[in-house]
């Protein structure tokens, strides 16, 4: 099994610190976020990326994702970071139709994109997606797993299938991610604990309507 761990700090300095540690703890990929709050310009992007790859030897994902960062990572920085040897793909987790497909258009053999969007997912394959890094695989892997086995067989089965299961990959963010997935393991009786703030519990009707989204769709399959 492939170790993939996030690297998250807007520092340049501290996530090469926190890339070289976690190369040393044993991880297989490192996944690296775009500088949040800072919002660097079109060189500082680049720069930072390209200081953190050459500061290990372990394959490296971006990681873009706007809504919470306040950044794009744009498709021409893209274009140049595909060509630094150990950076191999992007997990995208813009909403932006027209940039996911400029995206996608990049990748190749070495360039990987992977969807980072549980409700998109149906589109990123359809667009070519090497795979899927997923919230609701923490609870019930075998849901994306049957939508890429089905995929792989018949497009359009899989379209089926994604429409069943849109209603709940979408009530998964009824609140701010990780707070309803955890609050789905926790209900399971999967113990992963509660939230630091200023994440806190979520809402009684939020919860009851993630829990029938998701008998709804044991129901059907």
């Amino acid at each position: 099994m492939k170790i993939v761990v996030a690297v998250i700090s807007n520092c340049t300095k501290e996530a090469i610190e926190k890339s070289i540690k976690y190369e040393k703890f044993g991880a297989d990929y490192l996944l690296v976020i775009s500088p949040y709050y800072n919002k660097s310009n079109f060189s500082g992007l680049i720069n930072h990326f390209k200081m953190i790859a050459h500061s290990v030897n372990i394959p490296i994902i971006l990681y873009n994702i706007p809504s919470r960062t306040g950044i794009n990572i744009d498709v021409d920085v893209l274009k140049i970071l595909k060509d630094v040897p150990n950076i191999v793909g992007v997990k995208e987790c813009s909403k932006d139709f027209n940039h996911i497909i400029e995206v996608a258009r990049i990748c190749d053999h070495y360039f990987h994109l992977y969807c980072g969007n549980d409700d998109l997912s149906y589109l990123f394959l359809s667009l070519g997606a090497t795979g899927l890094i997923n919230v609701v695989g923490n609870f019930n892997p075998i849901l994306m797993k049957n939508l890429i086995n089905i995929y792989e067989q018949n497009n359009l089965l899989a379209y089926e299938y994604f429409i069943v299961l849109y209603p709940f990959l979408s009530a998964l963010f009824i609140e701010t991610n990780p707070i309803p997935i955890k609050a789905l393991m926790n209900y399971y009786g999967i113990e992963v604990g509660g939230y630091r703030m200023p994440l806190t519990q979520i809402s009684q009707d939020n919860l009851e309507k993630l829990i029938n989204c998701y008998k709804t769709i044991n129901h059907t399959q």
